[in-house]
């Protein structure tokens, strides 16, 4: 996948493990933010919404 074109912010998430990582385009390059904390929501610029990400790993059991 080519990012040079790419604006919209993505985001990584772990299945193995509570952590996610968001990726979004700046000026200067890509900034890197990580979230470990189950009570900790993301925001995603693009569509105006904040994922929370309790949701997101909601009914993932580790192990």
């Amino acid at each position: 996948m080519n990012l040079q074109n790419w604006d919209a912010p993505y985001l990584l998430v772990e299945q193995d493990e509570i952590f996610m990582e968001k990726y979004s385009k700046q000026e200067q390059g890509w900034l890197l933010s990580d979230f470990n904390d189950l009570e900790t929501s993301i925001f995603l610029e693009s569509v105006g919404m904040e994922l929370a990400m309790k949701e997101i790993y909601r009914g993932v059991s580790f192990e």
